[in-house]
Formats: C-alpha cells, structure tokens, sequence
C-alpha cells in the first residue's frame, strides 16, 4: 500500500513537472508570437508608409519636380524619397519609418521603384468621346479614353514636343471617325487605336487604305488627304494607347481661392465680373450673360458644393469671349457638382488658358483656344470651326505648375531592404 501511495506520488511530482514545462513553453510561445504579430503589423506599416512616399513622389514627377523628398509626416510615421535620373526612367528609393518619434522609430523599410515618365503634354485629353461636328484645325496631340469623331474636314499640325496626332484607348469599330477631308499637314504622324492583346491579336500598322473596312479601328482611311505624312496602328498595345485616368496637367488640388461665392451668380453688363488676376471660386455656378459681364485676367473655378438654384450648368457663357485680336486670358476649372454640362460656350470663345472639366464641355460657333482642354470623366462636343493650338502654359497666372508629363508609372518595384 505504502509503495503505491509513494509511486502515486512520484507520478504527480513527475506530471506537475511536465505541466509545469509545457505550461512554461506554451507562456513563451504566446509571448513570441504576439511579439512577432506586433512586429509583423510594424513592419507592414513601415512598408505601406514607404509605398505612400513613392506615390507622392510620382505626382511630383508629374509637375516635373525631380528633388529629394524630404521627411514627411504620414499616418503614424515618416517617408522620405531620392531620386536618380536615368532619362527616361526614374530610380527612386523610398524609406518609410513607422513611429511618431522619427529619432527612435518601431520599425522601418526601404523600397526601390523604376518608373517611366510619358512626355509630350496634349492639346485635348478627355475621359470619354469627342465629336466634332464643323472644321477643325488642332495644333498637338489629342487622346481619348473611348472614341473620337470628325464630321467635316480637319487639320492636323505638330506642336512643340506633339507631332499632332490622334491616340485612342479603346478598342472598337470606328474608334477613330473621319467623314470628310483629313490633313495631317507636319509629317510623322499617327493614328493609333487599342488592340487587345488577351486574344493573341497583334497590331496593324499601315498607311492610309483607299478600301477601308467599316469595321476597322479608324475609318474612313480614304479621306485621308495626305496619306504619306500619318501612320496608322489598329490594334495598338503601347503605352500610347493605355487607357488613362486623367490626372490634370496643373496641380488644381492646390487651388485656393480669392474670392468665393456660396450660390450661384449671374454677371451682365450691368453687373460685370472682373477677375483681377484672382481666382473665383463659384460653389453654385455662373452665368455670364453678355460680351462686356467678364474683366480682367484669372480663374473661374466651380465646385458645385454650394446652392445652383436649379442651374444645370457649371459655367455657362451666354456671349463672345475674346476677340480674335484679343484672346482672353482666364483659366475655367470645374471639380464638381451634378451639373449636365460643366462648361458651357455659346458663343464665339477666343481664350489663352487651361479648361478642365469633371464631366462634359460644350461649345457652339467659333471656338477658339491658346492652352489645352482636359476632360476626366465626360465627353467634348464641339459645333463649329474649332481651332485647338497647344500651349503648356506654365507659369500661367494664378494657376501654376503646368506639365508636359502625361503619365508616370511603375516598370519594376521591390523591398531592398527588410524592415527593422
């Protein structure tokens, strides 16, 4: 009896032991791995910071700013980015910190991205389509998300780094519409329409076709008037043809208004409008109601926060703007609102400035522009003879930081170094 008891006894010592150990063990494993879940979620955020710097890096590409970022405040850290430029590309380094305290941070991460910067700036870019419906003369490129249409004859002429060309992102029938007369007046020209690439097609470059196919990317070919000065790409997979979200040629984020209306207003000769190199900032819309209602130089700038009272247009010019001796200097920004059109031209429009819309512009008899036009998520329709002459216009009172970049983008991206 006194043996069993004992051997009893040894048997709990002996598993009070073990318990003990496992318990010990099972302590430090839960110790490890919420340390290493801790580590984790630090060196995951040192990463997101990091990849935050590169994105700020690449919109000051954009407005072909090439200078070391210093530290930045981020979401609970820090980043800062070097640049090497290794025309065209851009090697750029970014270290993101995770921890307020930049001196002792929790963790950190650097990461090493090769980007490409797409030149040139464009006269036209618009998110949707363009139609045009009279006679055209456009000096510069012009891009579209979906498809562009010319209903009477068009010009076509280089200007400054743009051959004059047409880009189209979209791959349909008729994605490029000519149904008269065509020139393109400054030789290495192109057309090109995408392609798509998932059904093993491959791109169709080609001059001008006398007999062309309904059904093609661009047609008619036939109209083309001076065939050996444009080449056209059907099917088209290069980066000319990528489709893009629109990312404005000046930095309109950066917008700060001078002078601001809460609801919309209307100008007449009586009540005239005059800028004074300011900017404009209207929440509710405006209406310009005769030639003499606008003065002045600067921004008229819409976004469609404040009272429209029942207004369906953001900018709505009722008169002649400019003369065609004295073209008006202003810039028209629309950034948002529920309006059917965002900018509105009634009349003869002879201006030098930058036009951006959210959605669609309209214009009707002669319409005239020194600048460029950009279009994010609407269409452009154009009644009358239109001329479009592309100036990148930077430096341009009171908006700033214009760009000939049109795009920048990721080649290749990788961790170099592991967070601490």
């Amino acid at each position: 009896m006194q043996n069993k008891k004992a051997t009893a006894l040894i048997f709990f010592i002996v598993l009070t032991f073990v318990l003990g150990i496992l318990a010990a063990t099972l302590v430090k494993i839960l110790r490890y791995q919420t340390r290493y879940t801790v580590l984790s979620l630090k060196k995951t955020q040192a990463f997101y910071i990091a990849e935050a710097g590169l994105q700020h890096k690449m919109n000051e590409l954009l407005r072909g700013n090439t200078d070391y970022l210093t530290l930045t405040a981020f979401d609970g850290g820090w980043y800062e980015v070097s640049v090497n430029d290794e025309n065209p590309y851009y090697i750029l380094f970014s270290t993101g910190y995770y921890g307020k305290d930049i001196s002792k941070p929790k963790a950190i991460t650097k990461l090493k991205a090769l980007v490409k910067l797409k030149l040139g700036g464009a006269t036209l870019r618009v998110g949707q389509k363009i139609n045009f419906q009279n006679a055209v003369h456009i000096y510069g490129d012009i891009y579209s998300n979906e498809q562009v249409s010319f209903q009477n004859e068009v010009h076509f002429y280089a200007k400054e780094k743009q051959t004059g060309s047409i880009y189209v992102s979209q791959d349909i029938a008729n994605a490029v519409s000519f149904q008269n007369e065509v020139y393109f007046e400054s030789g290495n020209q192109y057309i090109k329409t995408r392609g798509n690439s998932a059904n093993g097609e491959l791109p169709y470059e080609h001059t001008p076709l006398s007999n062309d196919d309904p059904t093609s990317g661009v047609y008619d070919e036939g109209e083309i008037q001076t065939p050996q000065n444009v080449t056209i790409v059907e099917r088209d997979n290069s980066e000319d043809t990528d489709p893009f979200e629109l990312i404005p040629m000046f930095d309109i984020s950066s917008l700060i208004a001078d002078v601001t209306y809460d609801t919309h207003k209307t100008f007449d000769s009586a009540n005239p409008l005059n800028l004074n190199d300011k900017t404009h900032l209207f929440r509710g819309g405006i209406k310009l109601q005769s030639e003499d209602a606008l003065a002045g130089e600067g921004t008229i700038w819409v976004d469609g926060t404040g009272d429209a009272l029942g207004n369906t247009i953001g900018v709505d010019f009722r008169a002649n703007i400019g003369t065609i001796t004295d073209y008006k200097r202003i810039n028209v920004i629309v950034t948002g609102g529920t309006w059917d059109y965002d900018i509105w031209f009634q009349n003869n429009t002879f201006v030098e400035g930058y036009i951006y819309a959210e959605n669609n512009i309209h214009a009707q008899n002669e319409f005239r522009l020194k600048g460029a036009i950009e279009i994010k998520n609407g269409n452009g329709s154009f009644q009358n003879p239109v001329y479009l002459e592309y100036s990148d216009l930077i430096g341009f009172l009171p908006v700033e930081g214009g760009s000939t970049i049109l795009s920048v983008k990721y080649v290749s991206f990788e961790e170099i170094t592991p967070a601490k």
